[in-house]
């Protein structure tokens, strides 16, 4: 699951929050979200976050796996 590491943080930055106001705003700890992102703890990225994640920087639920929208789309942007 380390490519979906490079998507979350991608997904942030594109999304214009820090660590901290993600974290705020999903109820955890900028620490912890931190260590999510850096792959520390790959066992806490479950479905339910990566739900909460796709909802809070507003991309669809696969561009954590593609990293794109659609399965044929080259790039990395999303709608």
């Amino acid at each position: 699951m380390s490519f979906i590491r490079q998507y979350l943080i991608s997904a942030r930055k594109k999304a214009k929050m820090s660590q901290a106001e993600a974290a705020k705003k999903l109820g955890m700890s900028q620490n912890h979200l931190s260590n999510i992102e850096q792959g520390h703890r790959q066992h806490d990225i479950g479905v339910h976050l990566l739900w909460d994640l796709s909802k809070l920087y507003r991309v669809p639920f696969q561009y954590f796996f593609y990293g794109r929208t659609k399965k044929g789309d080259k790039s990395d942007e999303y709608e």
